[in-house]
């Protein structure tokens, strides 16, 4: 049982290769990964038999998987799945949803099946209605193939993107959404103040991916713009 019970806080696991001679499911059972770097690193860890266990009820507060590459097919697996990363994304409340594990830039392509399905909801989470669950941004839909952005906002993982650029030139609102996905929906919105906001759609909804001009009619009216992505 590789990193069973131990404590791997602030451990860097950058960049590295972690597998097993043969099939083993059990990595990271019950660890502590606070703060665990595992970005870049790729993960070669593959169900024995049907069962797949790793990571089960590991404190993944402030881990970072960004970048990491799934090795092997999850494939087939349908014991102990339901452990799979079950011990949640590390975040408790809106206050402390920045704490949630990231896997911003992940190629998760080859989890799917029973793993996917529990992955989804065991690092999913809503408090009060908003998201608090894993980190996610446009590369990782890119990365993993049969991954949705639907699938990932219902679980309530937590979308991450750049400060979009909205800038405006007689009447014309240019608004670069490149680095939201693609099959999201975006609409421009304009409120007069954000102590009592009261965001109203500036134009169509659009879709992510690429850089979109909007028409104002009001031309000169100033406000607070904001991108409501869905």
């Amino acid at each position: 049982n590789f990193g069973y019970n131990d404590s791997f806080v602030g451990a860097d696991f950058s960049d590295a290769t972690i597998s097993s001679a043969g099939p083993y499911n059990q990595f990271f059972l019950f660890s502590d990964l606070r703060r665990t770097n595992f970005s870049g690193a790729t993960l070669n860890i593959q169900p024995w038999g049907t069962r797949l266990n790793a990571f089960r009820d590991a404190d993944l507060r402030g881990a970072d998987f960004s970048n990491v590459t799934w090795g092997i097919s999850t494939a087939g697996a349908t014991d102990l799945v339901a452990n799979f990363f079950s011990g949640g994304a590390g975040a408790t409340s809106v206050a402390d949803k920045h704490l949630a594990v990231t896997f911003e830039g992940a190629d998760l392509t080859l989890i799917s099946g029973d793993a996917k399905t529990h992955m989804l909801a065991n690092l999913g989470g809503f408090h009060n209605g908003k998201p608090i669950g894993a980190k996610f941004d446009a590369s990782m839909l890119t990365n993993s193939v049969g991954w949705t952005l639907s699938e990932l906002i219902d679980a309530g993982w937590q979308l991450m993107m750049p400060t979009p650029q909205i800038s405006e030139a007689d009447g014309i609102m240019t608004v670069d959404a490149s680095t939201i996905p693609t099959d999201a929906n975006v609409t421009l919105q304009y409120t007069e103040n954000l102590r009592t906001p009261n965001w109203t759609d500036v134009a169509p909804t659009q879709t992510g991916g690429a850089t979109y001009n909007w028409d104002r009619e009001d031309g000169d009216l100033k406000g607070f713009y904001r991108l409501k992505v869905e």
